[in-house]
């Protein structure tokens, strides 16, 4: 289980996809202080996380949250390679309130003259990084 979602780890990419193209009118997702133990081919990491998210609740108002937490992962070490076995998260914290991003036209330069982000192949990130990456990461 995460959050709403219950159910195997192969439905829970089709499900947050289709929750955030539905649902969020942006979102950030930051992780910080990471801390692992390794101990053989398993791993034991506790990772800060912070998120920043908008989305339209039914009545069609824009509600800003902010969370702090934590996950709690357990890692293995399958055919060489380290794959998360168990997440949790824990919520630390969450601030909601009505959104000022109410109906921003983001054709034009934001504050400042710097580029609004797009949640489209409209971003600037489309025109500079490579549509498939060359490499998996490695960790």
């Amino acid at each position: 289980a995460y959050g709403s979602f219950d159910g195997p780890a192969t439905e829970f990419v089709p499900w947050v996809i289709k929750h955030i193209r539905e649902d969020f009118v942006h979102g950030y997702h930051g992780i910080a202080n990471e801390y692992v133990v390794v101990e053989g081919d398993v791993a034991y990491g506790e990772l800060y996380a912070v998120v920043n998210n908008a989305v339209v609740t039914e009545e069609g108002q824009v509600i800003e949250n902010m969370i702090w937490g934590r996950y709690i992962d357990r890692y293995e070490r399958r055919s060489g390679e380290w794959r998360i076995a168990h997440r949790q998260f824990l919520l630390d914290s969450i601030e909601s309130r009505p959104s000022s991003d109410q109906a921003r036209d983001r054709s034009d330069q934001g504050e400042d003259g710097l580029a609004w982000g797009m949640r489209s192949i409209d971003d600037a990130s489309y025109s500079i990084l490579p549509a498939q990456p060359n490499r998996a990461l490695d960790w």
